[in-house]
């Protein structure tokens, strides 16, 4: 679930044990793949090496909060609380995905050229990509969305860090606009979109194939 702060959407895990009713952990640590949580953090090694998260303590019970970070259905988080008489409680937590909407849709070549790979040249005179999106949230337009895959980036608001997308909002649904990429393929599962909103929630989107005529 999620909680936001900051601004900032943040992803949470509950964890429950008889142990969280008598004492508190002194650390926490969450594990996804290579990368670390942790909390509290006091030596600049901690800082260096770990992410920073918060944590809720309740009765038998308490919500590690996250940062945002880009997590699949299914992705494994694995919970270690340390506590002061040498007990050590791990817990794993599985990403629900319901930070994922349905799938982003391929649309036919409009012919339509609004961007380019790069800010700076424009249109490039080559037809762009097309991907629909739809859901509530974007009744409230995003400030941020990004594309990524096939070893890419395409980034709106325009901002010459990535390749520019032209955003068509209507509702709650999108059109947004992307020169090709350089491999020029377009396969399914290949592109995931990526959408920011001002109240803080992350909304992601895979794309699929067109369908056969």
């Amino acid at each position: 679930f999620n909680k936001t702060t900051n601004s900032v959407n943040q992803w949470g895990i509950e964890v429950k044990h008889e142990n969280l009713k008598t004492q508190k952990p002194f650390l926490w640590k969450v594990n996804n793949k290579n990368i670390t949580w942790m909390y509290p953090r006091e030596s600049d090694e901690d800082i260096n090496k770990t992410k920073s998260m918060t944590v809720e303590n309740y009765d038998d019970s308490s919500i590690l909060y996250i940062n945002p970070k880009f997590v699949i259905p299914g992705a494994q988080f694995d919970v270690q609380a340390f506590f002061n008489d040498g007990t050590i409680v791990q817990w794993t937590a599985l990403a629900d995905g319901k930070e994922w909407s349905q799938a982003g849709q391929w649309l036919e070549n409009s012919g339509s050229d609004f961007v380019g790979l790069s800010l700076k040249d424009g249109s490039d005179e080559k037809p762009d990509w097309v991907i629909f999106i739809k859901d509530y949230l974007l009744y409230d337009k995003p400030v941020f969305i990004e594309i990524t895959g096939l070893g890419w980036r395409w980034q709106w608001p325009p901002n010459g860090n990535a390749s520019p997308i032209y955003a068509d909002f209507s509702g709650n649904s999108a059109k947004l606009y992307i020169a090709p990429s350089p491999s020029g393929k377009k396969e399914k599962d290949v592109l995931t979109i990526k959408a920011i909103f001002p109240s803080g929630n992350i909304r992601f989107w895979k794309t699929i194939r067109p369908a056969a005529k």
